[in-house]
């Protein structure tokens, strides 16, 4: 029985993903601050570029928020994934609002890269500005609150990237975090290897070239843009995405039907990405 428990499966579940997850987060916010004081919506690649070209460490802050925002979804992802035997014993309020995380750290990734303003940034954005306009009663309206790109710029992609995505991943995780505190100073490691890393690898940006041809998105978003070369763009843009977040709704509660859904669903997601590549 011992061997069992000291498997490799409950080795990887034992490790501290939420704890990484959450030293990340940190320092994503960190940099975040300093690259947004630098950040202007009304001249968004222009400012990118100034910033990692004549701000002392600017383009050092400007990689360590992008690498770290990436790794603390990736370790989200590996924290949600560990601890899925605990959730059939959560409220179910509890379970939504934690389940929540997900989709809106994947919101603040996604407008972190349409606040880029380069060629994967801009084209990110009119996909999803034109993928909201498609939902009926509220696309119109929910275009003008949240997105509305064409009528005022960046303003409120960057407004909601810095504050309202922010406030919502507090409100969200606030419990949790109360229950389950962190050092953060015993994971310096962490921290000094994603500064060792994003010293040497800049924080990705496309050149301004003219005539692209073809233009892939966010890593994330590559399969909805896949989907929409094939799909109505509501059924591609919308009802994909939200059929993976209403299973996840249900997970407790049917957690191997659910399971073999989500499966499915990541290898349609993962061949329609590895198409668009």
């Amino acid at each position: 029985m011992a061997a069992e428990r000291t498997g490799p499966g409950e080795r990887l579940r034992a490790l501290p993903w939420g704890a990484m997850a959450l030293v990340s987060l940190y320092v994503s916010i960190a940099s975040g601050i300093i690259v947004a004081l630098q950040y202007q919506p009304g001249n968004a690649y222009h400012s990118v570029v100034m910033l990692d070209q004549l701000v002392p460490h600017g383009a050092f802050a400007r990689s360590l928020h992008f690498y770290s925002s990436q790794a603390f979804f990736l370790l989200l992802m590996a924290h949600f994934l560990a601890t899925t035997p605990r959730f059939a014993d959560m409220e179910r309020a509890e379970y939504l609002r934690l389940a929540a995380i997900l989709p809106v750290t994947l919101l603040l990734l996604f407008t972190g890269y349409v606040l880029r303003a380069d060629s994967t940034g801009a084209s990110a954005g009119r996909i999803a500005e034109a993928i909201i306009l498609t939902i009926p009663f509220i696309g119109k309206i929910s275009d003008s609150l949240f997105v509305a790109i064409s009528s005022h710029g960046l303003d409120r992609i960057f407004l909601h990237h810095v504050v309202t995505l922010n406030l919502l991943l507090v409100l969200l995780a606030w419990r949790h975090l109360h229950r389950y505190r962190v050092e953060a100073g015993d994971y310096l490691w962490l921290m000094a290897a994603l500064a060792l890393f994003c010293a040497f690898v800049p924080g990705p940006l496309d050149p301004d070239r003219l005539g692209r041809i073809s233009i892939t998105g966010p890593w994330f978003f590559l399969g909805i843009q896949e989907a929409l070369r094939y799909l109505p763009t509501l059924v591609a843009g919308v009802a994909l995405p939200a059929s993976l977040l209403v299973a996840l709704a249900y997970f407790p509660q049917y957690p191997r039907a659910v399971s073999r859904f989500v499966i499915f669903w990541l290898a349609v997601y993962a061949a329609l990405s590895l198409t668009a590549i």
